[in-house]
């Protein structure tokens, strides 16, 4: 399950290149400090406590506040929303988009409630539909980054290279300081045959993040498949190193097994 997110949240996909995300752009609710249940009279109070639940990662006693909240409120639909969202949290991706329906009913405008139905459809794998919600989100929220950043990445699994390129550039016109919007946009402009442009994304990436070895680990790619053998293998040592310490174990080992394929 990726990261949540009251409203908007990141969404990080499986991919076979090594993509980054974006973090949420938009508030949470307001947290308040747990109270006594006797205390609870009102939808507020519920919906209160279950946004502290919330953000205390304690999903089912968030989704029992909602439910309290939506008995005594039932269009609330900001209710209906945040218990999609701990339903999500919880496994249940089903019941997310039966409440993110419900909260679309009461509040067609709701940026949030559609973009993290999009979310929930792309953990899906359903990334037409995901499309089809963040654009209603950016309807709603044009200069919401995430959204932009989660339909780049929807539409990258679709295969439609373009838009996911449009996008990227969007977000990194936006925010250039973005260093993972120039990772992907990196990327895509690779599998559009452009390395050049790719190496270009990856160095600036580089100068905003010099530690993040996602960008050394795709520019030393780039970089063995254009024929710069050496670039590639000192790329891709620095980014094992920074797997390595930073314990991750799977990217260290692609790593390593890049350095032995452009070592031959």
């Amino acid at each position: 399950m990726g990261s949540k997110r009251n409203l908007f949240i990141t969404t990080a996909l499986c991919v076979t290149a090594t993509y980054s995300v974006v973090p949420s752009v938009l508030a949470q609710p307001p947290v308040v400090r747990i109270v006594p249940e006797k205390a609870l009279k009102t939808a507020d109070d519920f919906f209160s406590r279950g946004n502290t639940r919330y953000a205390q990662s304690n999903y089912q006693g968030a989704i029992e506040d909602y439910t309290q909240a939506i008995r005594r409120s039932p269009k609330l639909s900001i209710a209906y929303e945040n218990r999609g969202n701990a339903r999500d949290e919880s496994g249940d991706p089903k019941g997310a988009i039966e409440d993110y329906n419900t909260a679309l009913k009461l509040n067609p405008n709701s940026a949030g409630a559609f973009y993290n139905r999009g979310v929930t459809k792309a953990n899906l794998k359903d990334y037409k539909g995901a499309v089809e919600d963040y654009t209603q989100a950016l309807k709603y929220r044009p200069d919401a980054i995430s959204a932009i950043f989660a339909r780049g990445n929807a539409k990258r699994e679709l295969g439609d290279n373009p838009g996911a390129l449009a996008d990227y550039t969007q977000v990194i016109q936006l925010d250039p300081k973005r260093a993972n919007a120039l990772i992907n946009r990196g990327l895509i402009n690779r599998r559009l045959g452009d390395n050049p442009g790719a190496i270009s994304d990856f160095n600036q990436a580089l100068l905003l993040s010099p530690d993040d070895g996602d960008a050394y680990f795709n520019r030393g790619q780039t970089k063995g498949k254009s024929g710069d053998k050496a670039g590639a293998l000192s790329d891709l040592q620095k980014a094992a190193d920074i797997y390595k310490a930073s314990g991750s174990t799977q990217d260290y080992q692609d790593a390593q097994d890049l350095i032995k394929q452009f070592s031959n």
